[in-house]
């Protein structure tokens, strides 16, 4: 949350935020106050369609008169950020691109899920700009994350999909990476978090099979949360073989939804040209292997 500060009126010996401590104070000649949505004492509440974030900047007029509880010539005010909840109707949520906020989960605080596309396989530098321009077998190195106070906490990846629309439901084009925890595309293969973070799963792949959509494209992740003593969130591939289809709506409700984008091809023209050609050779192949049959089966 920011919020910017008229400069009329003068300086102040001190502003600070409804909790005091670090980041939270800030000096009286600041005309920029930011804070983080869950940090300096910022209260969430929510109604039927938005999460709402409230705090006060104090801007005290000189700190010896204020301590001995005078506070004339202190100013404050009130600022509060809201968002528009999205998602399961149960859970008090929003989303933007890259990242998931859902409040008060249970009684357990407090979940931001983020979706980050990195530079390099290293995962040092965060790409920040979007719409990301993408040309044939482009590698993408993907975090999933959660930030959670909960230091036992596991994260476990349940589908990554790449769909031409930035909401969670209506595309009209789907291509699956992950499924119910299985690698769905060939091209992808998980990477190691080093130094180990069950809070977080790294992963690449190529762009070359889903930038075959005509639109602007999205990823979308799903995912689950375990305690210390819930090891699902490991084995999500295997646990999801075994289970019955009677179960699948109680660990939908148990699924956290956050999506990045858009990505666009660089060159559309020659990406279509391509994806015809690789049709074309996955045809042929299948009628060379329908001959080589035939010709055994004959013989």
């Amino acid at each position: 949350m920011t919020l910017t500060l008229g400069k009329s009126g003068g300086s102040y010996a001190s502003i600070h935020l409804l909790k005091s401590g670090t980041g939270c104070e800030f000096k009286g000649t600041e005309t920029v106050i930011t804070t983080k949505i869950h940090e300096c004492g910022t209260i969430p509440s929510h109604n039927d369609t938005h999460v709402i974030y409230q705090n006060k900047i104090t801007a005290i007029a000189n700190k010896k008169d204020h301590d001995n509880g005078i506070t004339r010539g202190d100013k404050e005010v009130p600022f509060e950020c809201a968002y528009e909840r999205t998602g399961k109707t149960g859970i008090v949520y929003w989303e933007t691109t890259g990242e998931t906020v859902v409040e008060s989960v249970n009684g357990e605080g407090t979940f931001v899920f983020h979706l980050d596309l990195f530079e390099k396989a290293e995962f040092a530098k965060k790409v920040d700009k979007f719409p990301v321009e993408l040309t044939l077998e482009d590698d993408l190195f993907v975090q999933v994350s959660v930030e959670s106070a909960d230091p036992d906490l596991t994260l476990g990846l349940v589908h990554l999909k790449a769909k031409d629309t930035p909401k969670e439901d209506d595309a009209t084009y789907e291509y699956d990476l992950v499924e119910d925890g299985c690698k769905k595309d060939s091209t992808l293969q998980p990477i190691d978090v080093v130094p180990a973070d069950s809070k977080k799963a790294r992963l690449s792949f190529q762009a070359f099979k889903f930038l075959e959509s005509q639109s602007a494209i999205y990823l979308h992740a799903e995912v689950k949360v375990c305690g210390k003593s819930d090891d699902s969130c490991t084995n999500i591939c295997k646990e999801t073989k075994r289970k019955r289809r009677s179960t699948d709506a109680a660990d939908k409700e148990e699924q956290y939804h956050v999506f990045l984008g858009p990505f666009v091809a660089a060159d559309p023209v020659k990406m279509n040209a391509v994806a015809s050609v690789s049709k074309e050779l996955i045809y042929n192949s299948f009628l060379l292997a329908g001959t080589v049959l035939l010709l055994v089966m004959r013989y």
